[in-house]
């Protein structure tokens, strides 16, 4: 990783580019690295992307599931303090009626 700006243009530089990106594609060849050591034959590839799509793909569905959770969790504590909210104005004005 670079220290500085070196403004080569590449976007997948880690000091002029995007970093997250960078990061990516630095993941992408090491895992291509680590499965060509690996696999044997294209059968064994494509069982080997088939496998890891499916799951990605459900692991995407489980977090998507939790943030859904999460933010269903999150509705409800708004509510509770909305009607909170609520309550005590009322209160406050029943008090200035007196």
């Amino acid at each position: 990783m670079s220290s500085g700006p070196c403004m080569c243009g590449d976007p997948y530089c880690w000091s002029c580019g995007d970093p997250a990106q960078a990061r990516l594609a630095d993941c992408i060849d090491s895992l291509a690295e680590q499965i060509g050591d690996f696999i044997e034959s294209p059968i064994e590839a494509d069982l080997i992307w088939d496998a890891g799509k499916a799951a990605v793909l459900k692991a995407r569905e489980m977090a998507t599931e939790v943030m859904r959770d999460q933010a269903q969790g999150y509705e409800m504590e708004i509510e509770r303090l909305q009607d909170r909210i609520d309550e005590l104005e009322s209160q406050a004005k029943g008090g200035n009626n007196n």
